[in-house]
């Protein structure tokens, strides 16, 4: 609903688009000089005139937000649609100028809702939507990226869940007006397309929204087939949506403009300010709002569409994308919805290992020199136990690393895996998952799971980490990590960014010294994890890394707990989830596990905080760059 470009109220734009209207200026004048706004302001009448005639001979009156307040009041106004109709403007010009197209632009009116949520733990409702085509609602990326994601598969989108792991449930009322009677609200049964995240890409979406029997859903708006030719400067159009209260904003400006009234429907008027050839977007001047983004922008002579309401900028413009651009978006979002379902399809191959084929000896304890057990959890008993194993029955060995496997979670709970930087490889990833013949099938979560959920298989051992050595032993270790006993749910954000990130260090670090490192990962199991599709999935990860300092010869280590809460409660934001480094004792207490007194002894958090104190609220030292990952 709102993006980081918006700042205060969109629609306070510049008003020299009004004054250049000589018609409306001389109404905003002779309405001054009978005193009418004065008195609306509680000002004296010949002050409010001559702070415009100062604007408009470009003196520089104080305070600026009066006239710019009444300038939009009476040329730019938000008005409110009351049972499927517009209410005329006060301004005499302005509603002269609507009421020859009234028959035109007023059956869109319907066609427009407020996209709403159920279940959601930060909003009720998120901006505005409407129909664009036989059972499909046009909207914002930023819009539908609060309630929904695309699924790790690339089999279409999923809706956000809340802590306790239930769907949020996404919704478009179309008579949400102010006083209003009743409402006609519809499910939106999946999202069919959000744009890639970028400034260079149209801040477009589309869902499906589901008709019942009772009710039928309202028509799409017509698009202008000759967009090119009508956006032209100053041409007459309008913005119909719901524009929301910003705290943000100056009360006392917005609310002259809105009347104190918001998340209602309305329509408003203004014109084209800018129309770049070449360029997929165009700007307005129309008074809008957070609320109103995923507006229709209306050509107001025709009623037809020629654009989408996406953002604004302070001080200067409103931003719409080209409605010939969305509808393009519309067609090749179809067309490439079936190509992502088959090739997701054949990336989620899954395979078995012969039992005689897993001859790896695992995780070396006495890889960096001095023994480090590898870590165990204190409920051994959880651990599933292969038959027959003199050694340590509770860890399954794969080539240079080791698992711990959860039976009541079916999830890997520890694993281990030493990097030897002067002998890595680059290996071809692979495209198939195999399950671990050595233990039951019903033990480890495999597509049944990852196929529906949308997260992704999260690598507790990276696949980069154990693929070193002679180029057989590289080859098998590269393929040992796709085992399913060493994913774990991770949200695709966790799992592409911040984990990335610190893994990335710690793995280049190795390289670039050639360090011996170790390295040892699991989830934090909690009973308040939620379920989704029958598994609890953690909503925290841990990390401890060890190393010998090349220029000392001692051990040092550190640990780091990672949360993915916030991307798996809420997701309704884009920014950096915070990585932070903490006292490995915090990781045994949270996850349950036991490091060993070795790895207790070699953590430099107290040494480090002691160079550079944290705040008393901070859970740790916050990773905000490369250079704040120390292991030594």
């Amino acid at each position: 609903m709102k993006r980081s470009r918006v700042r205060e109220v969109q629609g306070r734009i510049e008003v020299a688009g009004i004054f250049r209207d000589r018609e409306l200026r001389d109404e905003i004048l002779n309405l001054t000089e009978e005193g009418r706004l004065g008195a609306h302001w509680g000002l004296d009448s010949r002050r409010v005139r001559d702070m415009v005639l100062a604007r408009e001979t470009r003196a520089e009156p104080t305070p600026m937000r009066i006239p710019e307040a009444i300038v939009r009041l009476h040329g730019r106004p938000s008005l409110l649609v009351r049972n499927d109709k517009v209410e005329m403007p006060p301004s005499v010009v302005l509603s002269r100028r609507l009421k020859p197209h009234v028959a035109k632009f007023t059956p869109p009116l319907k066609s427009v809702g407020r996209v709403e949520l159920i279940g959601h733990p930060s909003y009720e409702w998120v901006g505005t939507g409407w129909m664009i085509d036989e059972g499909t609602i046009a909207t914002n990326r930023h819009v539908a990226a609060l309630f929904a994601r695309e699924a790790s598969t690339g089999r279409g989108y999923l809706f956000v869940r809340d802590p306790s792991g239930a769907e949020v449930v996404p919704r478009i009322d179309f008579r949400e007006e102010f006083r209003g009677m009743g409402a006609l609200e519809f499910e939106i049964d999946k999202v069919l397309f959000v744009a890639p995240l970028s400034d260079r890409s149209p801040d477009v979406a589309f869902m499906s929204v589901k008709a019942v029997s009772s009710q039928l859903l309202p028509d799409p708006i017509p698009v202008h087939k000759k967009v090119k030719s009508i956006l032209t400067k100053d041409h007459f159009v309008a913005v119909v949506g719901y524009p929301a209260r910003d705290s943000r904003s100056d009360p006392g400006a917005m609310n002259q403009v809105f009347g104190e009234i918001y998340d209602v429907k309305r329509f408003a008027p203004g014109v084209v300010m800018n129309a770049k050839r070449g360029e997929w977007w165009f700007t307005h001047d129309c008074s809008t709002l957070g609320g109103n983004s995923g507006s229709v922008v209306l050509d107001i002579e025709t009623g037809r569409a020629i654009g989408l309401h996406f953002a604004g900028m302070h001080g200067k413009a409103n931003y719409a994308v080209r409605i010939d651009t969305v509808r393009d978006m519309l067609a090749s979002a179809r067309d490439k919805t079936i190509v992502r379902v088959a090739s997701s399809m054949r990336g989620l191959k899954e395979r078995v290992r012969p039992r005689d084929k897993y001859t790896s000896t695992g995780y070396d304890e006495r890889f960096l020199g001095p023994r480090i057990p590898m870590p165990t959890t204190a409920n051994k008993a959880d651990l599933v136990r292969l038959r027959g194993d003199g050694r340590d029955g509770r860890r399954l060995n794969y080539m240079h690393f080791s698992v711990r496997l959860s039976k009541s979670r079916r999830l890997p709970a520890v694993t281990a895996v030493n990097i030897d930087g002067r002998s890595r490889r680059k290996v071809p990833r692979k495209q198939s998952w195999f399950f671990d013949s050595r233990i039951h099938r019903d033990l480890q979560v495999g597509k049944e799971f990852y196929g529906p959920s949308g997260f992704d298989r999260g690598h507790m051992v990276r696949r980069e980490d154990p693929v070193w050595g002679p180029e057989r032993d590289a080859k098998v270790a590269n393929e040992d990590t796709f085992h399913y006993t060493n994913a774990a749910p991770q949200h695709p954000d966790l799992n592409q960014r911040e984990w990335v990130e610190l893994e990335d260090y710690i793995l280049d670090n190795a390289d670039s010294l050639d360090l011996k490192v170790s390295v040892f990962t699991g989830p934090v199991f909690d009973e308040g994890d939620p379920v989704v599709e029958g598994v609890k999935v953690p909503l925290r990860y841990w990390k401890v890394a060890a190393a010998v300092d090349h220029r000392t010869g001692k051990l040092a280590a550190a640990g780091y707990i990672l949360s993915q809460q916030d991307l798996v409660a809420v997701e309704f934001r884009y920014g950096p989830f915070k990585v932070y480094q903490v006292p490995i004792r915090e990781i045994e207490r949270a996850a349950g596990i036991r490091v060993g007194q070795v790895l207790r002894d070699a953590d430099g958090y107290d040494a480090r905080i002691r160079e550079a104190p944290i705040p008393s609220w901070s859970p740790g030292i916050e990773i905000r760059r490369p250079e704040d990952v120390r292991l030594t």
